[in-house]
């Protein structure tokens, strides 16, 4: 993913020296975020659960998200100091797990573009911000699946064994899909930008916009 996400460069220079604080390790980085992100959610879960319901809010969210996106590019891609994971701070990792706060709180906003713009506000680059994205979704994705499974196990009969197995082969197949759909993404995104995606979302929540209000959602 290193290699789609940042530009090639034939005068490559050698990297400078890193911070050696534990804490400065990009995977203390992302599970620090994680940590931010995962607390509050487990606190508003009914809220976000009230959320997923109201295509207003998912509608709106796709609108601003997309805005977001075009204006936090323009302004703060020039100001980015940070070009690696491996040079993050720490309080650029808590920022960006508040941001991811925003597409759990508000449906259609997006994991990604929340995070990618939390670190693009915060001094990444866009590649930089792209890859912690992509790892920041590890554990939060997997925290999220088995947190809702959990509760499924509690409030219903225990699975067959065939209903495990066909649980298995979603998530592998989860995995191996999400796996091409992001290395593709950030290939995309560091040649083209985010313009295309504005555009969907500008599109997509539109149209949920005007299903909602015709359908009194």
């Amino acid at each position: 993913f290193r290699t789609n996400s940042r530009p090639d460069s034939t005068d490559e220079k050698p990297a400078p020296s890193l911070p050696t604080s534990w804490y400065r390790h990009p995977f203390c980085m992302v599970m620090i975020s994680f940590v931010v992100t995962a607390i509050p959610c487990f606190i508003i879960d009914k809220k976000i659960g009230e959320n997923m319901e109201r295509l207003d809010y998912i509608a709106w969210a796709l609108i601003l998200g997309g805005l977001a996106m075009i204006v936090i590019d323009r302004i703060f891609a020039d100001k980015a100091h940070t070009d690696q994971i491996e040079k993050m701070t720490l309080v650029q990792s808590i920022a960006i797990g508040l941001f991811q706060i925003l597409a759990a709180a508000f449906p259609g906003t997006s994991r990604s573009m929340s995070t990618i713009a939390g670190g693009q506000v915060f001094g990444l680059t866009r590649s930089a911000a792209l890859e912690f994205s992509f790892f920041l979704a590890i554990p939060v994705m997997f925290a999220a699946a088995c947190f809702k499974l959990l509760k499924h196990l509690l409030e219903h009969p225990m699975p067959s064994g065939s209903q495990w197995l066909n649980l298995a082969a979603g998530f592998a197949t989860s995995f191996v899909v999400a796996y091409a759909v992001i290395a593709w993404f950030m290939q995309w995104v560091r040649t083209r930008g985010f313009i295309p995606f504005a555009a969907y979302r500008f599109i997509a929540g539109a149209a949920l916009l005007w299903w909602a209000y015709r359908s009194g959602s």
